[in-house]
């Protein structure tokens, strides 16, 4: 080991508590905020023992067994009971759907005097949005206005339901952007102040929360704000472009966009096909532990936006926390209430979550990283073991019974590999995964559920200081190529996370378990992020 690398490691344990306690400092306070009350939290080293963990499980159940399968992946079972076969691999591949068109008439009896009913005619392919770099379908490129404009962005207004704990701006945040604002403004300083004078929450959102995305328009001195009124018609005329479809159904119809993705299920995100007199707008989305869904919207060419379909179409493979790749997820075995299916899915991600730790561990290892971050990843893969105990123990006394997972073989990875499922799973999920843990910790109604929390708050706080470490140490090893590709993959990271964050449960649940509903999420992951220094 060289001299530089033996410094490196010998400062590495007064910096890394350092970040520690500035991480902890920051969940701490934002959860304090969001919850009105104090927090306790620990350092790298835990504070409780493996009993502790083991307790939480009632009387007459038995814990998780984390499996290791045939070449290197990892199952679930319970114990006492038969493993389940691993899952059989998916490749990726979108699985087929019915057709959504209409079917063949048979033609009419010759004798009958009537001709023949003609067969519907083809309908035309759905289209992707695509995705740009920033994990957005580019909204607002292929547009066909009425005038010539130098710049629009849509923006979303939410008054956080935290900022009733901390006094501050109501906030708006920017969705999707074309353009360059005030690029022939005769004075581009009121011009800015103009758009700055327009960026506030409507007097709805404030008062009922019914907080509406609006675009807002520059060409030369002219500022606007466009809501879903007349002035969108003025400004888009008929209806012809699949992004004039997009856009007159997220402003008129509330309308998800989404990219498409393969990550934790192969979903198409928000397509567009032409149909007579109009458009319909299609997309799949996953929200977060409730699911994945569809929903599709016809606009006509006038703008009329009407919902014609709404679906769930599958079990949702995410979690808010960090998953290891190619992770394959069944449904609960037992699904029993909607909490026991909630349970189930996050007790099957935390045994799943066993595998990552054991593979960044030995990954750090081959990279030479200092002593302290193999340690604390190869501690985070035994308290994820504790995890997922008593996770299962809560499904199960919500009447539900954890699925199996499935990995693939482990094959060695780059750095850049490594650092870009850090950026995402680590320094995005995890971290903000440790704060919603300890916002349940001191909200929860149930306290069975309050006490378990608590004791993940703390473990998870250390993962995220890790994942934060790991990325302190590991990027500046990187080109500047990949150090950019690492930090688009964190950006993209919080702007998917964002828009999954819908409720998997009933109101009354979540209250029950402690879980932020959605806009108060949202406001928690904002502001983690700028606290942070993330921006999407």
């Amino acid at each position: 080991m060289s001299r530089s690398q033996r410094r490196a490691r010998s400062r590495a344990p007064k910096a890394q508590a350092a970040f520690a306690r500035d991480l902890r400092t920051i969940l701490q306070g934002l959860a304090r905020a969001a919850a009105l009350s104090s927090i306790g939290l620990a350092g790298c080293g835990s504070h409780h023992t493996p009993g502790e963990l083991r307790q939480d499980v009632p009387a007459g159940e038995s814990g998780t067994n984390v499996g290791r399968v045939a070449g290197g992946g990892a199952q679930m079972a319970t114990a006492g009971s038969a493993a389940p076969a691993p899952m059989p691999p998916t490749g990726g591949q979108t699985p087929p759907r019915p057709p959504t068109g209409g079917t063949d008439h048979p033609p009419a009896p010759v004798d009958a005097g009537i001709a023949p009913t003609p067969n519907p005619p083809p309908e035309a392919p759905w289209v992707s949005l695509g995705c740009a770099a920033d994990y957005r379908p580019p909204l607002l490129e292929g547009l066909k206005l009425t005038r010539d404009i130098d710049h629009a962005a849509v923006y979303s207004t939410h008054t956080p339901y935290l900022d009733q704990a901390v006094p501050g701006p109501q906030q708006v945040g920017r969705m999707y952007g074309s353009g360059t604002p005030c690029a022939t403004a005769s004075d581009a300083t009121a011009c800015q102040a103009a758009i700055d004078a327009l960026l506030v929450p409507t007097p709805e959102c404030g008062t009922t929360y019914e907080c509406d995305p609006f675009l807002l328009v520059t060409a030369g001195d002219e500022v606007t704000r466009v809501g879903e009124g007349a002035d969108l018609d003025a400004l888009l005329g008929r209806v012809d472009t699949p992004s004039e479809a997009a856009l007159v159904a997220l402003l008129r119809a509330d309308q998800q966009l989404a990219c498409a993705q393969t990550s934790s299920q192969p979903l198409r995100g928000t397509e567009v096909r032409e149909i007579a007199d109009g458009y319909e707008v299609r997309t799949e989305w996953e929200a977060c532990s409730a699911g994945l869904f569809s929903r599709t919207v016809r606009v006509s060419a006038d703008g009329v936006a009407i919902e014609v379909a709404s679906k769930r179409i599958g079990d949702s493979g995410c979690a808010i926390g960090r998953r290891p790749e190619g992770l394959r997820t069944q449904p609960p075995a037992t699904a029993g209430t909607k909490l026991g299916a909630y349970f189930a899915s996050a007790a099957t991600l935390e045994a799943a979550s066993v595998l990552a730790f054991e593979r960044l561990a030995r990954e750090l290892t081959a990279l030479d990283a200092p002593r302290e971050l193999v340690a604390c990843a190869a501690r985070s893969a035994l308290e994820e073991i504790g995890h997922a105990r008593v996770v299962t123990a809560l499904a199960r006394r919500f009447g539900a019974e954890p699925g199996a997972h499935g990995l693939p073989p482990f094959a060695p990875r780059s750095a850049l590999a490594i650092a870009l499922e850090n950026a995402v799973e680590g320094c995005v999920r995890e971290t903000y995964g440790a704060l919603v843990a300890h916002y349940q910790a001191e909200t929860a109604a149930d306290p069975g559920v309050r006490a378990v929390m608590s004791v993940l708050a703390e473990d998870e706080t250390r993962h995220a200081t890790l994942a934060w470490e790991v990325a302190h140490w590991l990027e500046p090893r990187l080109s500047a190529d990949e150090q950019r590709a690492v930090h688009a993959a964190r950006t993209a990271a919080l702007v998917a996370l964002r828009s999954e964050l819908e409720p998997p449960i009933a109101p009354a649940e979540m209250a029950l378990i402690g879980l932020p509903e959605p806009r108060l999420a949202r406001a928690l992951l904002d502001r983690l992020a700028g606290a942070l220094g993330l921006h999407a």
